[in-house]
């Protein structure tokens, strides 16, 4: 792959691939102040591990009829009890794939890993140290969760998981309720509810505006080209081919990481990058 294939993936990053502007920022981005997040209307396909290094890329449980994420963080009251009502969900509704996400650069892999066997929770804790999934769903604080519809990729519930994580309202199933709306296929009575957990800071949001004047073409394109592209290539010897934006979005964590490091995963398995080209998941068809 060559330049011109690579700029033709994209133009210009801009609002809609503000993730992978992220990606080649240093990791050490001064903190800004507090800003509004904004959920986007469809979730952007991501590659992230979970607490026991196992490696998941969204858009291939496409087969599911839901996907739910719940932003979580360790020690946190309200993460605990949003784990405990995710657990019943995933009872209640086998067919659905549930996720939690870390976003607190603080907890490593093995202390997350430690939280969820003390707290019993047995759902997949994605790994997002480096905030760039937290930050592009809208993520602001624990206990808050992401109803994803797999045909469209559409967000269509946001907000609290039940009545004892949210603001006032007379309505005490939320999640529950929109998990039965989006498996009966019928459209959601609310697709949105306030909740109320502990704040997650983003610093990197104050530098969202800087963003947009970052070209996928003219900038990435050319990083990629120099460091990345000679064996991220069909039949080369890394574990996927550079052969698109959304493939190149999709493992932007784990670019971002491999550029500001200059190491080629495994390099450090036990934090939250570990590794991804060992995991089956990310070989299939």
């Amino acid at each position: 792959m060559n330049r011109r294939m690579l700029a033709a993936t994209g133009i210009a990053l801009a609002l809609t691939t503000s993730t992978l502007a992220i990606v080649f920022l240093p990791a050490e981005a001064a903190p800004a102040p507090a800003i509004t997040a904004v959920v986007p209307a469809k979730a952007d396909n991501f590659v992230l591990t979970d607490q026991t290094g196992f490696g998941h890329e969204l858009y291939r449980y496409k087969e599911s009829p839901a996907i739910v994420i719940v932003s979580q963080a360790n020690g946190d009251a309200v993460s605990r009890k949003a784990a405990k009502t995710v657990k019943f969900l995933k009872a209640t509704f086998p067919s659905a794939q549930f996720f939690m996400l870390n976003s607190n650069p603080a907890d490593t892999r093995a202390a997350i890993a430690a939280e969820a066997k003390a707290q019993g929770i047995d759902t997949p804790i994605l790994m997002d140290s480096l905030q760039i999934i937290g930050e592009s769903l809208g993520v602001t604080q624990t206990g808050e969760a992401f109803l994803i519809d797999p045909v469209s990729w559409k967000i269509v519930y946001h907000g609290a998981v039940d009545a004892s994580l949210a603001g006032k309202t007379s309505e005490p199933y939320f999640l529950t309720n929109a998990l039965l709306d989006q498996l009966s296929h019928r459209p959601l009575s609310t697709s949105y509810t306030p909740a109320k957990g502990s704040v997650i800071n983003f610093p990197a949001r104050g530098a969202a505006k800087t963003y947009t004047a970052i070209s996928y073409a003219k900038t990435i394109a050319p990083i990629l080209e120099s460091k990345c592209v000679d064996c991220h290539q069909q039949g080369g010897i890394g574990p996927f081919a550079m052969s698109s934006y959304d493939v190149v979005k999709g493992y932007s964590p784990m670019i971002r990481e491999t550029l500001r490091t200059d190491r080629m995963p495994p390099w450090h398995a036990d934090d939250d990058i570990g590794v991804f080209q060992h995991n089956k998941s990310l070989s299939k068809d």
